[in-house]
């Protein structure tokens, strides 16, 4: 997790060979719905900020990568 001045991230790290796989979908449905569940509530419960979450294939990373590159 990641928090930005404007939104909170989740960063998941795969393979890109495996961010296709069906349980690796599921799970990004399943965050997804998540974030937005969070976004909807805004002011309510303490939260402030939108969620989104966010696959980052590995070979995308770098030594000189900024998080904020990456997405």
């Amino acid at each position: 997790m990641v928090e930005f001045v404007h939104e909170i991230v989740i960063i998941e790290v795969k393979p890109a060979s495996e961010i296709e796989f069906p349980d690796v979908q599921e799970k990004k449905k399943t965050a997804e719905k998540y974030c937005e569940l969070i976004s909807k509530n805004i002011g309510k419960f303490g939260i402030v900020k939108p969620w989104r979450y966010v696959i980052v294939p590995t070979e995308r990373i770098t030594i000189s990568s900024t998080i904020a590159g990456l997405l």
